[in-house]
């Protein structure tokens, strides 16, 4: 939901970021700064887009944890609010990260009851978005945020925008599955199995499973540094 908002506004020119890329489109700077407790940093990136940019965004499902802290420091914002049903929400990280689909509801749960108790007491100007919707009603949506924001897009920014919103888009899906993988099978006789393996996200070793006709066979873990793959 969140990075087909970010997405949306990128495609009708607004500016979301310098370190911001598709599909995701997400601030990697402006998002660690703030977590990281950067406040030089953070003050920094925002004065910078202030004198940029008229009107910028930025998008970080995490932001919700601290929103008083981001209100405190930029100059007039506005905000968006997504909602999305806390089942896709949390089986999104079963899929990306392999974490407990029971445990994710809970959090998201908790996480929907920070951001509405921020919603409710704002001052801002708020816009409260389904993202179910978004996927059914692109062009009200889209036109909703042109006039939410006074921005001054185009009809071809229009058309793009539309255009980019898809259900379960393929190349969102492979940059976020936190399971992805590279390796190579170096040797393979009727002894011995060798190769490497490495995760795409992270630097944890991996374990690899061995299958015979779909039977688990065997599973080692690669841990062992490999200095020629360096």
């Amino acid at each position: 939901g969140t990075s087909a908002v970010a997405g949306s506004l990128y495609h009708l020119g607004v500016h979301v970021g310098d370190m911001a890329q598709p599909p995701v489109f997400e601030d990697a700077a402006l998002s660690e700064a703030f977590e990281k407790g950067k406040n030089h940093d953070v003050v920094s990136l925002i004065k910078k887009y202030d004198s940029e940019h008229t009107v910028w965004g930025w998008k970080r499902p995490d932001s919700i944890e601290y929103l008083t802290k981001i209100d405190s420091l930029l100059s007039n914002p506005h905000y968006i609010f997504i909602f999305r049903d806390i089942f896709s929400i949390a089986n999104r990280k079963v899929i990306s990260r392999q974490l407990d689909l029971f445990q994710q509801m809970d959090r998201a749960l908790d996480l929907y009851r920070t951001m509405l108790s921020f919603a409710t007491t704002t001052k801002r100007p708020a816009m409260l978005v389904s993202a179910e919707k978004i996927l059914t009603k692109k062009r009200e949506f889209i036109d909703a945020l042109i006039s939410g924001f006074e921005l001054d897009s185009s009809e071809t920014q229009r058309r793009d925008a539309c255009s980019f919103i898809t259900t379960d888009p393929a190349e969102y899906l492979a940059k976020t599955v936190f399971t992805k993988s590279v390796g190579f099978v170096d040797e393979l006789s009727r002894k011995r199995i060798r190769g490497w393996a490495k995760s795409e996200q992270h630097n944890k070793p991996l374990t690899v499973e061995i299958y015979f006709d779909d039977v688990l066979f065997s599973s080692i873990l690669a841990d062992q540094y490999r200095e020629g793959l360096k």
